[in-house]
């Protein structure tokens, strides 16, 4: 009985509380002008107007179903993300439509993350592309996927006068690696454009021989490596989806493929959008026009890099691949491949960059770090 009391003790509080609220909500309107109330109707009116002519001049394209799935992901606050804010036209919602499942995934493990950070990918992913890569193939292997049952794709930017490093690759560890059949693997180099008759020649010849070169029409000098990057992942994207890895090594560095393969496939256990490599904190960009990697206070303003993971050796799933191609086409680009793919694009669609030991390199001699 004497919690019943105290129950209805609660109850004559909160009804006094809320005819005290009430009373007091009345004597305000009583003194708020009728004119603050006109003006504030007509602000309202003006506004309203604003974003019809804005709509009118400016159509956006009508989320469907499936971008507003991935808005109710988070455990923690299923609200909608995207509806209220994100505005792009139709060629960003296709994209999402199109790769739901993958987004999906992506989100579903994002749940850590606030709703904010979700909204920002969602967005960025809908922008219209700014850096177009349109160049056209010179020798392209498209059947090098098509033709086998590839779980891993191994990815080797190279300069096109580098002939003895391919050749020293293709009978060394990779090869024994990739003639393995059980790993399911495939092995591709990737040029740009040479100036010099005598040396596409010999390439021609070498495409012919081994059919395993990627070769695009531009121009392949150090300064255009960051198209050569994004050449790697276009082609990932578009010939070889159905691989589940690819792993990116240079022409000129020693692996260890076997531990590599088994960091991937670890790591994928846990995660599903990653990059594996050698992450680089605190770097900051040289502003000496004479060095090797000069980066002009125009290109690249900030004072340091973000973490980034060393070009030499990467690994990601084919999911982080298909994310990092679009990042690219989207976001403003700086030379240096490496900090712009992994350091700028990858936080740009969600991309763990993870340190890992598996992932040490060495080059002339001496281990990456």
């Amino acid at each position: 009985m004497d919690g019943f009391d105290g129950d209805n003790e609660c109850f004559n509080k909160f009804t006094s509380l809320r005819n005290f609220m009430n009373y007091k909500r009345n004597k305000f309107k009583e003194k708020v002008p009728r004119i603050t109330i006109r003006i504030s109707f007509t602000i309202v009116l003006l506004v309203q107007l604003v974003i019809l002519m804005t709509w009118s001049l400016y159509p956006v394209a009508k989320p469907t179903e499936r971008t507003d799935a991935l808005l109710y992901l988070s455990k923690d606050d299923p609200r909608l993300l995207l509806l209220n804010s994100l505005a792009e036209r139709e060629t960003g919602f296709n994209y999402i439509n199109k790769h739901y499942e993958n987004l999906r995934i992506v989100f579903q493990q994002m749940d850590s993350i606030i709703q904010e950070d979700k909204k920002s990918i969602l967005s960025f992913i809908a922008q219209p592309i700014i850096n177009n890569h349109s160049f056209t193939y010179l020798h392209n292997p498209d059947r090098t996927c098509r033709n086998a049952k590839t779980e891993i794709l191994i990815v080797v930017p190279s300069a096109p006068g580098n002939f003895e490093n391919r050749l020293n690759i293709r009978y060394s560890d990779y090869s024994n690696f990739t003639r393995n059949a059980e790993n399911k693997a495939q092995l591709l180099f990737f040029l740009g454009q040479t100036k010099s008759a005598e040396t596409q020649s010999k390439i021609d010849g070498e495409s012919a021989a081994y059919e395993d070169i990627v070769q695009e029409s531009f121009e392949d000098v150090y300064q255009n490596i960051r198209y050569k990057a994004v050449s790697m992942l276009k082609w990932a994207s578009t010939f070889c989806p159905q691989a589940q890895y690819v792993i990116r090594s240079d022409d000129d560095v020693l692996v260890n493929l076997s531990a590599v393969t088994g960091s991937l496939k670890a790591t994928h256990k846990n995660f599903s959008n990653f990059i594996l490599g050698r992450v680089r904190f605190h770097d900051a960009p040289t502003r000496n026009k004479k060095e090797k990697y000069y980066l002009s206070e125009q290109e690249y303003p900030q004072q340091w890099f973000p973490p980034f993971a060393l070009g030499g050796l990467l690994g990601y799933p084919m999911l982080t691949v298909d994310l990092l191609y679009q990042a690219a086409l989207r976001e403003k680009p700086i030379w240096l491949d490496d900090v712009f793919i992994t350091g700028i694009c990858a936080p740009k669609v969600g991309v763990r960059l993870i340190n890992e030991s598996a992932f040490a390199f060495m080059h002339k001699g001496k281990w990456a770090h």
